[in-house]
């Protein structure tokens, strides 16, 4: 309950920022602001390590897709990415990566991030198109630290995620 208050407050404050900021980005007519959860796989160690990791949101997902030059809005969208991360400690690290959004107008981004991730908490920023966004990871499948593996194990194969972001473009 709590996650879903701050998730929508986040995604309020998002959109007013986008539109607070429209008038500066004149030559950036379309601001599409997604909110959507899936699962990311990625075999991440306890201590050090990286990698790759795929995402999906697993179909169709809610999106608020806001076109400032003739206020269209989008409703549904999905999701995938890839790309590679470097951790220090489960769910502190930095990911990289290729996200595409298309949304179900037609609408569709092709966005290139980077995540900086403390204890399961990441801010997003992308840069084609420029992006920003918070994302919240939780490991699936957590398994205890054993001391005599590399990286003391591996912590979980994978990640549930959150997202809440805002594209121009």
């Amino acid at each position: 309950m709590l996650r879903a208050k701050f998730f929508g407050a986040l995604a309020g404050g998002v959109v007013a920022c986008a539109l607070a900021t429209a008038p500066a980005m004149a030559q950036v007519p379309d601001v599409d602001v997604a909110g959507f959860s899936g699962t990311a796989a990625a075999a991440v160690l306890w201590n050090g390590g990286g990698g790759s990791f795929s995402f999906t949101t697993g179909g169709t997902i809610g999106c608020v897709g806001i076109d400032l030059t003739d206020n269209q809005t989008s409703t549904a969208c999905t999701v995938s990415a890839s790309g590679s991360f470097t951790n220090i400690v489960c769910g502190t690290g930095i990911a990289t990566g290729v996200a595409i959004v298309n949304e179900t107008g037609g609408d569709s981004h092709t966005v290139n991030f980077t995540i900086v991730f403390v204890a399961g908490l990441g801010v997003e920023v992308g840069t084609v198109p420029p992006s920003a966004g918070i994302v919240q990871i939780t490991p699936t499948n957590l398994t205890p630290p054993n001391p005599n593996a590399p990286g003391d194990g591996q912590c979980t194969p994978g990640f549930t995620v959150t997202d809440i972001s805002a594209i121009a473009g």
